[in-house]
Protein backbone atom coordinates (compact mmCIF):
# COMPACT_ATOMS: atom_id res chain seq x y z
CA UNK A 1 0.00 0.00 0.00
CA UNK A 2 1.69 3.84 -0.56
CA UNK A 3 1.28 5.48 2.63
CA UNK A 4 2.12 8.73 1.31
CA UNK A 5 -0.92 8.66 -0.59
CA UNK A 6 -3.13 6.98 2.50
CA UNK A 7 -2.05 9.78 4.50
CA UNK A 8 -2.73 12.68 1.68
CA UNK A 9 -5.87 11.00 1.15
CA UNK A 10 -7.17 11.01 4.72
CA UNK A 11 -5.76 14.50 5.02
CA UNK A 12 -8.23 15.32 1.91
CA UNK A 13 -10.90 13.54 3.37
CA UNK A 14 -10.72 15.78 6.64
CA UNK A 15 -10.46 18.83 4.82
CA UNK A 16 -13.97 17.73 2.73
CA UNK A 17 -15.64 17.20 5.84
CA UNK A 18 -14.81 20.27 7.76
CA UNK A 19 -15.69 22.14 4.29
CA UNK A 20 -18.66 20.75 4.31
CA UNK A 21 -19.93 21.09 7.97
CA UNK A 22 -18.68 25.20 7.17
CA UNK A 23 -21.58 25.06 5.03
CA UNK A 24 -24.16 24.48 7.60
CA UNK A 25 -23.45 26.80 9.78
CA UNK A 26 -26.21 27.78 11.82
CA UNK A 27 -25.41 31.66 11.73
CA UNK A 28 -28.78 32.67 9.93
CA UNK A 29 -28.35 35.34 6.39
CA UNK A 30 -29.56 38.48 7.59
CA UNK A 31 -33.31 39.11 6.33
CA UNK A 32 -33.58 40.84 2.98
CA UNK A 33 -34.90 44.55 2.40
CA UNK A 34 -38.31 43.86 1.25
CA UNK A 35 -38.41 41.01 4.39
CA UNK A 36 -36.79 43.62 6.94
CA UNK A 37 -39.26 46.55 5.72
CA UNK A 38 -42.28 44.38 6.26
CA UNK A 39 -41.25 43.24 9.72
CA UNK A 40 -40.51 47.30 10.25
CA UNK A 41 -44.34 47.67 9.84
CA UNK A 42 -44.47 45.57 13.11
CA UNK A 43 -42.93 47.43 15.11
CA UNK A 44 -45.06 50.36 13.99
CA UNK A 45 -48.23 49.11 14.94
CA UNK A 46 -49.18 47.85 10.93
CA UNK A 47 -48.66 43.84 12.11
CA UNK A 48 -51.96 43.06 9.31
CA UNK A 49 -49.63 45.27 7.05
CA UNK A 50 -46.59 43.26 7.34
CA UNK A 51 -48.51 39.98 6.79
CA UNK A 52 -49.94 40.72 3.79
CA UNK A 53 -46.46 41.91 2.24
CA UNK A 54 -44.65 38.78 3.70
CA UNK A 55 -47.18 36.43 2.91
CA UNK A 56 -46.85 37.73 -0.87
CA UNK A 57 -42.96 37.93 -0.56
CA UNK A 58 -43.13 33.98 0.97
CA UNK A 59 -45.07 33.57 -2.87
CA UNK A 60 -42.21 34.71 -5.03
CA UNK A 61 -39.23 32.68 -2.95
CA UNK A 62 -38.79 28.61 -2.38
CA UNK A 63 -36.27 26.68 0.00
CA UNK A 64 -35.54 28.24 3.28
CA UNK A 65 -36.24 31.60 2.13
CA UNK A 66 -39.46 30.57 1.68
CA UNK A 67 -39.92 28.73 5.02
CA UNK A 68 -38.43 31.98 6.71
CA UNK A 69 -40.66 34.54 4.84
CA UNK A 70 -44.21 31.93 5.86
CA UNK A 71 -42.89 32.22 9.20
CA UNK A 72 -42.83 35.82 9.76
CA UNK A 73 -45.69 35.87 7.82
CA UNK A 74 -47.26 33.49 10.62
CA UNK A 75 -45.95 36.11 13.33
CA UNK A 76 -47.47 39.15 11.66
CA UNK A 77 -51.29 37.64 11.29
CA UNK A 78 -50.80 36.69 15.11
CA UNK A 79 -49.89 40.12 16.13
CA UNK A 80 -52.96 40.92 14.30
CA UNK A 81 -55.14 38.90 16.14
CA UNK A 82 -55.77 36.25 13.40
CA UNK A 83 -54.93 33.12 14.75
CA UNK A 84 -56.47 31.28 12.17
CA UNK A 85 -54.27 32.51 9.47
CA UNK A 86 -50.61 32.32 11.69
CA UNK A 87 -51.92 28.77 11.71
CA UNK A 88 -52.52 27.74 8.17
CA UNK A 89 -48.94 29.56 7.18
CA UNK A 90 -46.99 27.25 10.14
CA UNK A 91 -48.35 23.97 8.61
CA UNK A 92 -47.11 25.09 5.29
CA UNK A 93 -43.68 26.00 6.31
CA UNK A 94 -40.73 23.45 7.19
CA UNK A 95 -39.38 24.52 10.72
CA UNK A 96 -36.03 22.71 10.29
CA UNK A 97 -34.98 25.24 7.31
CA UNK A 98 -36.04 28.07 10.12
CA UNK A 99 -32.45 29.58 11.60
CA UNK A 100 -31.90 33.07 13.20
CA UNK A 101 -34.41 35.41 14.25
CA UNK A 102 -37.42 33.92 11.71
CA UNK A 103 -37.01 30.58 14.20
CA UNK A 104 -37.40 32.63 16.89
CA UNK A 105 -40.63 34.18 15.46
CA UNK A 106 -41.78 30.95 14.38
CA UNK A 107 -40.77 29.14 18.44
CA UNK A 108 -42.67 32.59 20.12
CA UNK A 109 -45.86 31.95 17.99
CA UNK A 110 -46.07 28.14 18.14
CA UNK A 111 -45.45 28.65 21.75
CA UNK A 112 -48.36 31.17 22.59
CA UNK A 113 -50.90 29.60 20.61
CA UNK A 114 -50.14 26.26 22.18
CA UNK A 115 -51.08 28.60 25.39
CA UNK A 116 -54.33 29.59 23.88
CA UNK A 117 -55.13 25.52 23.54
CA UNK A 118 -53.93 24.94 27.10
CA UNK A 119 -50.73 22.87 25.91
CA UNK A 120 -47.94 24.16 28.59
CA UNK A 121 -45.62 20.91 27.70
CA UNK A 122 -45.76 22.19 23.93
CA UNK A 123 -45.44 25.89 25.15
CA UNK A 124 -42.47 25.26 27.03
CA UNK A 125 -40.54 22.68 24.31
CA UNK A 126 -41.15 25.31 21.89
CA UNK A 127 -39.60 27.84 24.23
CA UNK A 128 -36.32 25.66 25.76
CA UNK A 129 -33.72 28.25 24.09
CA UNK A 130 -31.96 30.53 26.76
CA UNK A 131 -34.30 34.11 26.63
CA UNK A 132 -30.98 35.89 26.93
CA UNK A 133 -30.16 33.95 23.67
CA UNK A 134 -33.51 34.98 21.88
CA UNK A 135 -33.37 38.81 20.04
CA UNK A 136 -34.15 42.00 22.41
CA UNK A 137 -37.40 42.39 21.19
CA UNK A 138 -38.83 39.09 21.76
CA UNK A 139 -37.28 38.56 25.33
CA UNK A 140 -40.39 39.74 27.46
CA UNK A 141 -42.81 38.31 25.89
CA UNK A 142 -40.39 34.89 25.83
CA UNK A 143 -40.11 35.07 29.50
CA UNK A 144 -44.08 35.35 30.22
CA UNK A 145 -44.99 32.70 27.86
CA UNK A 146 -42.89 30.83 29.55
CA UNK A 147 -44.45 32.35 33.25
CA UNK A 148 -47.91 31.30 31.99
CA UNK A 149 -46.74 27.69 30.71
CA UNK A 150 -44.75 26.98 34.35
CA UNK A 151 -48.06 28.37 36.22
CA UNK A 152 -50.48 26.31 34.14
CA UNK A 153 -48.29 22.58 34.94
CA UNK A 154 -48.20 24.19 38.40
CA UNK A 155 -44.64 25.22 38.83
CA UNK A 156 -45.37 28.72 40.55
CA UNK A 157 -41.51 29.75 41.32
CA UNK A 158 -41.15 29.12 38.18
CA UNK A 159 -43.59 31.25 36.69
CA UNK A 160 -42.38 34.04 39.65
CA UNK A 161 -38.91 33.51 37.75
CA UNK A 162 -39.82 34.09 34.74
CA UNK A 163 -42.26 36.94 35.21
CA UNK A 164 -39.19 38.69 37.76
CA UNK A 165 -36.77 38.12 34.45
CA UNK A 166 -39.39 40.09 32.25
CA UNK A 167 -40.44 43.04 34.65
CA UNK A 168 -37.61 45.50 33.91
CA UNK A 169 -38.92 45.92 30.25
CA UNK A 170 -42.52 46.47 31.06
CA UNK A 171 -44.43 49.67 32.03
CA UNK A 172 -48.02 50.80 33.01
CA UNK A 173 -50.51 48.61 33.35
CA UNK A 174 -48.21 45.65 32.28
CA UNK A 175 -45.55 46.49 34.82
CA UNK A 176 -48.39 46.75 37.95
CA UNK A 177 -50.01 43.58 36.78
CA UNK A 178 -47.23 41.65 36.46
CA UNK A 179 -46.15 42.82 39.89
CA UNK A 180 -49.45 41.82 41.36
CA UNK A 181 -48.85 38.35 39.32
CA UNK A 182 -45.33 37.43 41.39
CA UNK A 183 -46.80 38.68 44.53
CA UNK A 184 -49.80 35.76 43.77
CA UNK A 185 -47.38 32.83 42.81
CA UNK A 186 -45.08 33.86 46.07
CA UNK A 187 -47.92 33.58 47.97
CA UNK A 188 -48.89 29.92 47.58
CA UNK A 189 -45.47 29.18 49.15
CA UNK A 190 -45.44 28.49 52.79
CA UNK A 191 -43.00 30.46 54.72
CA UNK A 192 -40.24 27.76 54.68
CA UNK A 193 -40.40 27.05 51.09
CA UNK A 194 -39.88 30.77 50.47
CA UNK A 195 -37.52 31.64 52.75
CA UNK A 196 -35.43 28.50 51.23
CA UNK A 197 -35.82 29.32 47.97
CA UNK A 198 -35.40 32.56 48.17
CA UNK A 199 -31.68 31.77 50.45
CA UNK A 200 -31.02 29.62 46.83
CA UNK A 201 -31.31 32.57 44.74
CA UNK A 202 -28.11 34.12 43.20
CA UNK A 203 -27.01 37.52 43.81
CA UNK A 204 -28.67 39.94 41.41
CA UNK A 205 -31.07 37.43 40.62
CA UNK A 206 -34.65 39.76 39.82
CA UNK A 207 -36.83 37.78 41.64
CA UNK A 208 -34.88 37.92 44.64
CA UNK A 209 -36.06 41.77 45.74
CA UNK A 210 -39.74 40.20 44.95
CA UNK A 211 -39.25 37.36 47.30
CA UNK A 212 -37.87 39.47 50.24
CA UNK A 213 -40.44 41.94 49.91
CA UNK A 214 -42.77 38.87 50.13
CA UNK A 215 -41.29 37.45 53.47
CA UNK A 216 -41.01 41.02 55.10
CA UNK A 217 -44.45 41.21 54.57
CA UNK A 218 -44.83 38.18 56.42
CA UNK A 219 -42.43 39.41 59.24
CA UNK A 220 -39.67 37.12 58.19
CA UNK A 221 -36.28 37.84 57.72
CA UNK A 222 -33.59 38.31 54.57
CA UNK A 223 -31.39 35.51 53.90
CA UNK A 224 -29.52 38.76 52.56
CA UNK A 225 -29.31 42.59 51.51
CA UNK A 226 -31.69 43.30 48.60
CA UNK A 227 -30.01 43.41 45.52
CA UNK A 228 -29.08 46.32 44.17
CA UNK A 229 -29.15 45.74 39.97
CA UNK A 230 -26.51 47.47 37.77
CA UNK A 231 -29.03 50.60 37.11
CA UNK A 232 -29.21 51.22 40.79
CA UNK A 233 -25.66 52.42 41.14
CA UNK A 234 -26.21 55.81 40.87
CA UNK A 235 -23.14 57.73 40.22
CA UNK A 236 -22.02 59.25 44.11
CA UNK A 237 -18.51 60.33 42.83
CA UNK A 238 -19.31 63.86 43.65
CA UNK A 239 -19.59 63.16 47.33
CA UNK A 240 -17.15 63.18 50.01
CA UNK A 241 -16.03 60.00 51.25
CA UNK A 242 -17.98 58.48 53.66
CA UNK A 243 -17.71 58.65 57.87
CA UNK A 244 -16.84 56.24 59.74
CA UNK A 245 -20.21 55.20 60.67
CA UNK A 246 -21.07 55.36 56.95
CA UNK A 247 -22.72 58.37 56.85
CA UNK A 248 -22.23 60.36 53.21
CA UNK A 249 -25.15 62.82 52.34
CA UNK A 250 -26.19 63.75 49.19
CA UNK A 251 -23.94 66.85 47.91
CA UNK A 252 -27.22 68.84 47.12
CA UNK A 253 -30.64 67.25 47.85
CA UNK A 254 -34.04 68.63 45.96
CA UNK A 255 -37.61 67.93 48.04
CA UNK A 256 -40.49 67.70 45.80
CA UNK A 257 -43.61 68.88 47.91
CA UNK A 258 -47.41 70.56 47.25
CA UNK A 259 -46.60 73.65 48.42
CA UNK A 260 -49.62 74.91 46.70
CA UNK A 261 -52.83 73.28 45.57
CA UNK A 262 -55.06 71.07 47.58
CA UNK A 263 -52.20 68.91 49.42
CA UNK A 264 -50.39 71.61 50.78
CA UNK A 265 -51.80 71.55 54.55
CA UNK A 266 -50.40 67.80 53.96
CA UNK A 267 -47.19 68.94 52.91
CA UNK A 268 -46.64 71.48 55.98
CA UNK A 269 -46.00 69.16 58.46
CA UNK A 270 -43.44 66.90 56.14
CA UNK A 271 -41.42 70.25 55.11
CA UNK A 272 -40.83 70.80 58.65
CA UNK A 273 -40.29 67.83 60.21
CA UNK A 274 -37.84 67.18 57.48
CA UNK A 275 -36.09 70.76 58.21
CA UNK A 276 -35.76 70.35 61.95
CA UNK A 277 -33.88 66.82 60.95
CA UNK A 278 -31.91 68.53 58.78
CA UNK A 279 -30.73 71.46 61.37
CA UNK A 280 -30.36 68.82 63.97
CA UNK A 281 -27.47 66.92 62.76
CA UNK A 282 -24.21 68.50 63.26
CA UNK A 283 -22.27 66.66 60.59
CA UNK A 284 -21.85 67.68 56.96
CA UNK A 285 -25.00 68.82 55.45
CA UNK A 286 -26.37 68.82 51.71
CA UNK A 287 -27.88 71.66 49.78
CA UNK A 288 -31.91 71.72 50.11
CA UNK A 289 -33.92 72.93 47.93
CA UNK A 290 -37.51 72.65 48.13
CA UNK A 291 -39.73 73.04 44.71
CA UNK A 292 -43.02 73.07 44.62
CA UNK A 293 -45.28 70.18 42.91
CA UNK A 294 -48.87 71.72 43.16
CA UNK A 295 -50.00 68.73 43.71
CA UNK A 296 -50.66 67.36 40.50
CA UNK A 297 -48.84 64.73 38.13
CA UNK A 298 -47.74 66.97 35.32
CA UNK A 299 -46.53 69.19 38.82
CA UNK A 300 -44.76 66.36 40.10
CA UNK A 301 -42.71 65.78 36.61
CA UNK A 302 -41.71 69.23 36.00
CA UNK A 303 -40.46 69.85 39.68
CA UNK A 304 -38.66 66.59 38.87
CA UNK A 305 -36.75 67.26 35.74
CA UNK A 306 -36.21 70.76 37.50
CA UNK A 307 -34.11 69.50 40.37
CA UNK A 308 -32.38 67.55 37.80
CA UNK A 309 -31.35 70.35 36.13
CA UNK A 310 -30.51 72.26 39.19
CA UNK A 311 -27.68 69.49 40.01
CA UNK A 312 -29.48 67.40 42.67
CA UNK A 313 -27.61 64.18 42.93
CA UNK A 314 -31.16 62.98 45.55
CA UNK A 315 -34.56 63.66 45.54
CA UNK A 316 -36.58 63.35 48.62
CA UNK A 317 -40.82 63.57 47.20
CA UNK A 318 -43.33 63.71 45.91
CA UNK A 319 -45.77 63.23 48.71
CA UNK A 320 -49.41 62.47 46.63
CA UNK A 321 -50.08 59.01 45.31
CA UNK A 322 -50.65 60.16 41.77
CA UNK A 323 -47.51 62.33 41.80
CA UNK A 324 -45.53 59.42 43.01
CA UNK A 325 -47.29 57.00 40.08
CA UNK A 326 -45.85 59.82 37.33
CA UNK A 327 -42.49 59.80 38.52
CA UNK A 328 -41.92 56.50 39.05
CA UNK A 329 -43.89 55.76 35.42
CA UNK A 330 -40.23 56.90 34.15
CA UNK A 331 -38.37 53.78 33.29
CA UNK A 332 -35.64 55.13 34.11
CA UNK A 333 -35.00 58.25 36.41
CA UNK A 334 -31.02 59.76 36.16
CA UNK A 335 -31.55 61.22 39.83
CA UNK A 336 -32.15 58.15 42.57
CA UNK A 337 -36.16 59.41 44.48
CA UNK A 338 -37.41 58.73 47.75
CA UNK A 339 -40.89 58.88 47.63
CA UNK A 340 -43.18 59.87 50.31
CA UNK A 341 -45.69 57.67 49.40
CA UNK A 342 -46.00 54.15 47.61
CA UNK A 343 -46.64 54.02 43.94
CA UNK A 344 -48.91 51.50 42.15
CA UNK A 345 -45.96 50.12 40.61
CA UNK A 346 -42.49 49.06 41.82
CA UNK A 347 -39.66 51.90 42.04
CA UNK A 348 -37.51 51.98 38.94
CA UNK A 349 -33.96 50.45 40.18
CA UNK A 350 -32.47 52.66 42.39
CA UNK A 351 -35.65 54.44 43.85
CA UNK A 352 -38.00 53.55 46.43
CA UNK A 353 -41.40 54.67 47.98
CA UNK A 354 -42.45 54.49 51.38
CA UNK A 355 -45.60 55.28 53.55
CA UNK A 356 -48.29 53.80 56.10
CA UNK A 357 -50.69 53.00 53.76
CA UNK A 358 -53.87 51.30 54.79
CA UNK A 359 -52.71 48.88 52.14
CA UNK A 360 -50.11 47.92 54.56
CA UNK A 361 -52.53 47.07 57.47
CA UNK A 362 -54.47 45.09 55.12
CA UNK A 363 -51.25 42.94 54.07
CA UNK A 364 -50.12 42.81 57.49
CA UNK A 365 -53.60 41.35 58.92
CA UNK A 366 -53.90 38.99 56.15
CA UNK A 367 -50.19 37.68 56.64
CA UNK A 368 -50.84 37.65 60.64
CA UNK A 369 -53.73 35.56 60.08
CA UNK A 370 -51.91 33.39 57.05
CA UNK A 371 -49.42 32.25 59.46
CA UNK A 372 -51.90 31.34 62.26
CA UNK A 373 -53.29 29.01 59.31
CA UNK A 374 -56.64 30.69 59.41
CA UNK A 375 -58.35 30.08 56.16
CA UNK A 376 -61.64 31.72 55.77
CA UNK A 377 -62.72 35.01 57.41
CA UNK A 378 -65.28 37.43 57.78
CA UNK A 379 -64.21 41.07 56.87
CA UNK A 380 -65.74 44.08 58.45
CA UNK A 381 -64.25 47.38 57.86
CA UNK A 382 -65.18 51.45 58.48
CA UNK A 383 -66.79 52.23 54.95
CA UNK A 384 -64.59 55.06 54.49
CA UNK A 385 -61.90 55.48 51.94
CA UNK A 386 -59.13 54.22 54.49
CA UNK A 387 -61.33 51.12 55.57
CA UNK A 388 -62.37 49.86 51.93
CA UNK A 389 -58.32 49.93 50.75
CA UNK A 390 -57.35 47.91 53.65
CA UNK A 391 -60.06 45.74 52.97
CA UNK A 392 -59.19 45.72 49.72
CA UNK A 393 -55.11 44.90 50.11
CA UNK A 394 -56.58 42.37 52.76
CA UNK A 395 -58.87 40.02 50.33
CA UNK A 396 -56.06 40.36 47.60
CA UNK A 397 -53.40 38.95 49.62
CA UNK A 398 -55.28 36.48 51.89
CA UNK A 399 -56.72 34.97 48.20
CA UNK A 400 -53.26 34.99 47.46
CA UNK A 401 -52.04 33.05 50.54
CA UNK A 402 -54.42 30.52 49.72
CA UNK A 403 -57.54 32.13 51.85
CA UNK A 404 -61.00 32.82 51.27
CA UNK A 405 -63.15 36.06 52.21
CA UNK A 406 -66.48 34.64 53.24
CA UNK A 407 -68.18 38.12 53.46
CA UNK A 408 -66.80 41.55 53.57
CA UNK A 409 -69.11 44.38 55.90
CA UNK A 410 -68.62 48.03 55.36
CA UNK A 411 -69.45 49.78 58.42
CA UNK A 412 -70.55 53.63 58.55
CA UNK A 413 -69.89 56.19 61.20
CA UNK A 414 -73.25 56.30 62.28
CA UNK A 415 -74.04 53.24 64.95
CA UNK A 416 -75.88 49.92 64.05
CA UNK A 417 -76.28 46.79 64.56
CA UNK A 418 -74.75 44.34 61.72
CA UNK A 419 -75.99 41.20 63.44
CA UNK A 420 -77.71 40.34 60.98
CA UNK A 421 -75.14 40.98 58.34
CA UNK A 422 -72.89 38.65 60.08
CA UNK A 423 -75.37 36.05 60.56
CA UNK A 424 -76.47 35.88 57.12
CA UNK A 425 -72.63 35.52 55.87
CA UNK A 426 -72.27 33.17 58.47
CA UNK A 427 -75.01 31.06 56.93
Amino acid sequence: MNKPVVRISALSLSLMLLAGCATTSFTSAPDSPAQSQALALIEQGKPRDAAVQLEALANTLRGSARSAALADAAFAWHEAGDATRARTLLAQLTARQLSGASLQRYQLTTAELALADKQPAQTLAALKEPADAVTPSLQTRWHLARANALQATGDNLGAALERARAHAALTGKARSDNQQAIAGLLGTLDDATLRARAAALPANEPLYNFAGRALIARGLPLPRPFDREGASQFDTSKRPPAMSDGYRPPVKMAVLLPLSGRLATAAQPVRDGLLSGYYGETRRRPDIQFIDTAGTAAGALAAYDKAVTAGADFIVGPLGRDEVDAVFGRRELPVPVLALNRGKDTPPAGSAGFSLAPEDDGIIAAEYLRGRERSKVLVIHSNDDNGRRAAAAFRERFAQRGGQVVATIGVSDTVGDIGAQVRAAGA
